[in-house]
């Protein structure tokens, strides 16, 4: 019953977060992007023996800029290889292998200066790892993204996925942090700035 009640929770949360993330405008900028770096995976080792939860990870996402602060992503994420322990009623299960997620959130950008950005992102992640399959996770992740050209821009990230509970797992938490670029298809470049022509002196007649 508690399960039941659990899962239906986080079934709420999804489509509570994908209602506040529907479109405000027609304005919008599609992008792509991927990340690359360390992860972990926390809560997983009841014994210190057969067990690793320190790995590298990556990621790849589709964007969509709904307004200049606010836009949607979808990912896939990749938290790499682990090896993990949980005791259940007295038994331990072994888990090992590499732990997948989808994920969506909406994603928010605080202007820091005219090129670098804060942003931070909630939503959700649907995982996977060894037995532990098929478990709908809240996501969180907070970074810095600068712009390299108005195409191009960089991102350097921390990322949580927490509640994993599906199968022989017991509430851990999977993280990476990351570096990544991502590219915007519908920025344009400004437009160079043009130079005033100065008035010429006009002569007086002698």
């Amino acid at each position: 019953v508690y399960y039941k009640k659990e899962l239906s929770m986080k079934k709420q949360l999804v489509v509570l977060t994908l209602l506040s993330s529907l479109p405000f405008t027609a304005s919008s900028q599609v992008y792509l992007g991927g990340k690359v770096g360390a992860s972990s995976l926390s809560n997983s080792c009841a014994v210190s023996t057969g067990c690793d939860d320190d790995g590298s990870g990556y990621g790849v996402y589709l964007g969509y800029q709904l307004l200049d602060n606010v836009a949607l992503e979808l990912g896939y994420d990749d938290y790499g290889q682990f090896k993990s322990n949980y005791l259940n009623g007295g038994t331990l299960t072994n888990l090992e292998g590499s732990m997948t997620a989808i994920t969506f959130a909406p994603k928010f950008n605080i202007p820091l200066s005219e090129d670098v950005d804060f942003f931070s992102k909630l939503g959700a992640g649907y995982s996977t790892y060894d037995e532990a399959k098929d478990d709908l996770n809240l996501l969180a992740g907070l970074g810095f993204e600068g712009k390299i050209t108005e195409a191009l821009r960089a991102r350097i990230e921390y990322q949580l996925m927490t509640e994993i509970n599906a199968g022989p797992a017991d509430d851990s938490t999977a993280s990476m942090f990351t570096l990544g670029l991502n590219y915007h298809f519908g920025a344009k470049a400004k437009p160079a700035p043009v130079a005033k022509a100065e008035p010429r002196p006009v002569a007086e007649p002698a």
